[in-house]
């Protein structure tokens, strides 16, 4: 039981709070509010429901990505105001390593703690957007912790609210033809070809020939495509 003697304000209204801990079971609970003074008993109750939170995660895609690809993750956390994150897989550390940085070690027992976090809104909800550019990542599967408190691999027990998604990483490559291999002189000639891990700059062309060298860049389609056009000028 809990108890709680409080003085209203002038219009007859007060707040007051009843704060739950990890310890506090999952079930109903009911609190009344009571005024026996002045030979006048008045009560009134309100039934309030208290269930274990939870935490979520998903990566927006198909959960195949190219390295130097950005990836969003994003889910639920109705029990604390952070998200830990740490990944692991091939070549990383047992325990985890961070998302900024997957060869540094996640540590929990760490003063402070070592750990990728992001905030949680007001809705529970939170995302965080992973830049995988010029990270130590081999191609492979990998593993993608949420926490719901700084724990890292070692430290997760029943107790501890967490979830994972799994995620494929793979180099970018560039393939490349040429709509002829034999052109008039004065013709027009046609570069097409798919460049995947979404290059934000494009990709660049080079033409080079017998006291000739040419450089120009073309952008690359959604769909990862490109087409450039060596005009016959």
């Amino acid at each position: 039981y809990y108890y709680a003697k409080i003085k209203t304000s002038a219009s007859g209204t007060r707040t007051v709070g009843f704060r739950t801990t990890p310890n506090t079971k999952d079930g109903t609970y009911t609190i009344r509010v009571e005024n026996n003074f002045g030979g006048q008993y008045t009560s009134d109750d309100v039934n309030v429901k208290v269930e274990k939170g939870i935490v979520t995660i998903v990566a927006a895609g198909d959960q195949n990505y190219f390295l130097g690809q950005e990836v969003r993750f994003s889910g639920v956390n109705s029990e604390t105001g952070n998200v830990y994150l740490f990944i692991t897989g091939p070549n990383l550390p047992a325990n985890g390593g961070l998302l900024t940085d997957p060869s540094y070690p996640a540590c929990g027992s760490c003063t402070p703690p070592v750990f990728t976090v992001t905030d949680v809104n007001d809705d529970n909800t939170w995302e965080y957007k992973w830049q995988t550019a010029n990270l130590p990542l081999s191609p492979g599967n990998y593993t993608i912790y949420a926490v719901e408190s700084p724990n890292d691999k070692s430290q997760l027990t029943s107790n501890t609210l967490y979830a994972t998604v799994p995620i494929i990483i793979r180099d970018p490559f560039v393939t490349a033809s040429v709509s002829q291999g034999t052109v008039q002189q004065g013709n027009n000639l046609f570069v097409r070809g798919v460049a995947e891990g979404d290059p934000s700059q494009g990709v660049v062309i080079w033409v080079i020939g017998q006291n000739f060298i040419a450089y120009n860049t073309e952008a690359v389609n959604d769909d990862g495509t490109f087409e450039y056009e060596v005009d016959g000028g």
